[in-house]
């Protein structure tokens, strides 16, 4: 299996997993900051399958492309930012108790972005 295809297969996965995380905290009762995290949990998966799916297609407008890569970018970075504040917040045993789901956290970010920005060479040039 070819690197990127599996780096994207792990980031679809991952995406997956985050939603879930999301649709777990929403079972809960939510204060109102925590309407903004769970949001979030529950919009970042799917912004990042778009960019994942419109990096599949042959010919994408390149404003379309570019906007859904932003949005994906924009969306775990804040992923991430909320991961790394919990981590701060947290005691230490109930990091403990949610240290998979936190790692989860982490993990998605980074290879969310390494699945959908154009680097190491992998983009191809624009057609002109």
């Amino acid at each position: 299996m070819d690197r990127v295809a599996m780096l994207k297969a792990v980031a679809f996965i991952l995406n997956g997993a985050v939603l879930l995380i999301g649709i777990a905290r929403l079972q809960g009762r939510l204060a109102p900051p925590d309407i903004i995290y769970v949001g979030l949990l529950l919009v970042a998966p799917v912004a990042g399958w778009l960019a994942l799916v419109l990096g599949y297609r042959k010919r994408t407008d390149p404003e379309v492309m570019a906007t859904a890569r932003a949005a994906a970018v924009v969306l775990n970075a804040l992923v991430l930012l909320f991961a790394v504040w919990l981590t701060a917040h947290l005691s230490p045993d109930t990091l403990e108790e949610e240290a998979l789901w936190i790692a989860i956290l982490y993990l998605s970010p980074v290879v969310n972005a390494l699945a959908i920005l154009p680097i190491w060479g992998r983009s191809k040039p624009p057609a002109t």
